[in-house]
């Protein structure tokens, strides 16, 4: 087991509040959150993840499971595999992805058993790992994060997004609900911010409580007014 020895470091801030120098800030602390997290930990990041709510349990995936695209790596399974979502999606989908997907999440879910994640077996014995159990799945993330050396802000909601002075996003701020609404700031020095991108671990269909970097405003925004972005939440654009 590897643990990240370098943390953020907490410098000094106004009374009360508190604010940490970070290489990277992850807003959110579902699985995109935290496997976003301890990868870039894991690649001597100093991490600081901010959760609205207890990482690893808050979020849609911590009370329920979820599925998950695992294909063993042969050829045939692949092929089938992605046919089969190609004709569920209408045939729209980069198969250049779906390949990348299929990749990826086999070697995070057979990381998350070498972590100690309980996958059930067949009448055979062979694992399956098709599908993830959210409240072991999530506790076992929080566990990882925090072994990596992540800095975790618990009940701390992101309300407002920082820039540097070339009005690039550097880092957030927000409030410690469980401080008596203490203001706090997360400064990314490097100008690195994360914001639930797509999970190592994906699920078979979008999930659109996971938002993408791009949203990150709209996040805030919705944050700052006490709403929650959800699948009611329809996004418009602008044109002229």
């Amino acid at each position: 087991m590897t643990t990240q020895s370098h943390r953020a470091e907490r410098v000094s801030a106004p009374a009360g509040s508190v604010e940490f120098d970070a290489d990277v800030l992850v807003l959110g602390g579902g699985p995109a959150g935290t496997w976003a997290a301890v990868s870039a930990a894991e690649r001597g990041a100093r991490v600081v993840l901010a959760d609205k709510g207890f990482c690893g349990t808050s979020g849609a995936t911590a009370a329920a499971g979820t599925g998950v695209w695992y294909v063993d790596p042969d050829p045939a399974l692949r092929e089938a595999a992605m046919a089969d979502r190609e004709k569920l999606g209408g045939y729209l989908q980069d198969r250049r992805w779906m390949a990348r997907v299929l990749d990826r999440t086999y070697q995070q879910s057979n990381r998350l058993a070498d972590w100690g994640y309980p996958y059930p077996t067949d009448d055979r014995g062979k694992p399956q790992r098709n599908s993830l159990q959210g409240p072991e799945y999530m506790r076992l993330m929080r566990k990882r994060t925090k072994q990596a050396g992540v800095t975790i802000l618990d009940h701390s909601p992101a309300l407002e997004l920082l820039v540097d002075d070339d009005g690039a996003v550097a880092g957030a701020s927000g409030e410690r609900r469980q401080k008596r609404e203490e203001r706090h700031h997360r400064q990314s020095r490097k100008s690195r911010i994360a914001a639930q991108p797509a999970e190592p671990v994906p699920n078979v269909l979008p999930n659109a409580l996971h938002a993408s970097p791009p949203l990150t405003p709209v996040r805030v925004s919705a944050a700052a007014q006490r709403r929650q972005l959800s699948f009611a939440t329809i996004l418009e654009p602008a044109h002229g």
